[in-house]
């Protein structure tokens, strides 16, 4: 009963976004009226709901706890912490269900993605990215508190829960990476070492009392398009020079569109997407036909950038129906006010925040008069 009640406030402030104020006034009323705790029991519970160290504490204690591991990011104290993968696997993910599906899975019961890269019969890692603000009342700059995280899921399961099933394994301030001058791979580089590990060796699993090696990959790198853009080192904005990553389509191409079928960047190989980034860091001036920018943040661990990550189609049709407002709302300022003003108004619409740039709107403009 004494665990359960501390179990509801660490609940609270987990999931329900509860303050230490609203668990101090709510709390110890509550605990004071259970008849069958004794007063010193009643006292230290209602001890615990004033003290978050406390709370913290008592949560240390579950078996499960997972213990974050911190990593400097520069001289001025900025860091970035990390869940361990494996402990993550462990305590969460892997049990004799799961174990079972991928015991079962054959090239015939899984999709084509799966199934043409050989990835039946593994534990298939899917790793989230996301970007949120933590919101202050007082604060300079919105860009200062906005925190970037990396959530891990499984492909295997046959239904997951959203806040079940996916697990935070890497947080960081945007602006601290920024500042500090370090990339992308220095901050998922304690992750893609566990990776690279549990690629080559496998997860051991004691299941019915036989002790089997589960073979492990990463299957998929998911987000919304310019989020997966950024962390696979590939153009996070489009213009008449790349497209769209996905087909490798570039501007000239659109004017002689028809129905033959033309290939598409997502069948390129891991030694084509190598190669076009070698070029890339060689020559400064070379432009990918692909978008590719920089090294992933998975470089790595040797992923397929051009296959890992899928559109994030919903996104697509969401952002086409917001800029396709904001064209038409640009049409109509341009006919009563001066270019300094249209773009002033341009840079507090919600689509500024989106790096769209002022020469692909430009190239919008002249398209629809052309």
């Amino acid at each position: 009963m004494f665990e359960l009640w501390a179990e509801k406030m660490i609940e609270g402030r987990i999931l329900y976004s509860w303050t230490g104020v609203s668990i101090q006034k709510t709390f110890p009323t509550l605990i004071r009226s259970i008849p069958l705790f004794s007063n010193n029991l009643k006292d230290y519970l209602v001890r615990i709901s004033n003290s978050s160290f406390l709370q913290d504490k008592f949560a240390m204690m579950n078996p499960n706890y997972i213990q974050p591991k911190k990593y400097s990011l520069g001289d001025d104290g900025s860091c970035f912490y990390y869940i361990p993968l494996m402990e993550i696997l462990v305590k969460y993910i892997l049990n004799d269900d799961l174990v079972k599906i991928i015991r079962q899975e054959t090239s015939e019961n899984v999709s084509q993605y799966v199934r043409n890269n050989g990835l039946h019969g593994r534990l298939r890692l899917m790793i989230y990215g996301d970007e949120f603000g933590v919101c202050r009342t007082v604060r300079e700059s919105s860009d200062k508190y906005k925190e970037y995280v990396l959530y891990i899921d499984v492909d295997n399961r046959v239904q997951n829960s959203k806040i079940k099933d996916i697990h935070l394994v890497l947080i960081w301030r945007s602006s601290d990476l920024k500042n500090s001058g370090r990339s992308l791979e220095h901050v998922t580089a304690p992750l893609c070492q566990d990776i690279a590990r549990l690629t080559n060796d496998g997860i051991s699993y004691v299941l019915d009392g036989e002790s089997i090696r589960i073979p492990f990959c990463v299957s998929h790198i998911l987000g919304d398009n310019l989020g997966v853009a950024h962390l696979l080192g590939f153009r996070m904005s489009f213009g008449r020079a790349f497209i769209c990553r996905f087909c490798g389509l570039q501007y000239s191409g659109l004017e002689s569109l028809n129905n033959n079928v033309f290939p598409l960047a997502i069948y390129q190989s891991y030694e084509s997407y190598n190669e076009d980034l070698n070029r890339v860091l060689s020559n400064k001036r070379y432009e990918s036909p692909y978008g590719i920018k920089c090294r992933s943040a998975f470089d790595k661990i040797r992923i397929n950038c051009f296959q890992i990550a899928p559109p994030d189609s919903i996104g697509d049709i969401s952002n086409m129906n917001e800029m396709m407002k904001v064209i038409y709302n640009l049409k109509i300022f341009k006919n009563y006010s001066s270019e300094e003003e249209l773009w002033k108004k341009a840079a507090k619409s919600e689509i500024a925040s989106k790096n769209v740039s002022k020469n692909a709107s430009e190239d919008d403009t002249e398209d629809e008069s052309d």
